[in-house]
């Protein structure tokens, strides 16, 4: 429902029924890793972010209004 290009290499795709988002590497053309059922209900969307102390971090926010905070 929701892309957005990490870098060069990788872009995030939320999957909206299935409550997950996937990470795909452009140079392989493959998902690489589905990150899932970590909201009670349908991601909406997700956004990538700088934050000043996690550095580039990811936001995704669910049917529920609860908004998730992602770094490495």
């Amino acid at each position: 429902m929701h892309i957005i290009e990490w870098n060069n290499k990788y872009i995030i795709v939320a999957d909206y029924n299935n409550r997950s988002f996937k990470i795909i590497d452009l140079d392989e053309n493959k998902i690489i890793s589905n990150i899932g059922e970590q909201h009670t209900y349908y991601i909406k969307c997700i956004k990538k972010i700088y934050h000043p102390i996690y550095g580039e971090s990811l936001l995704s926010f669910g049917d529920n209004k609860y908004i998730k905070f992602w770094s490495i």
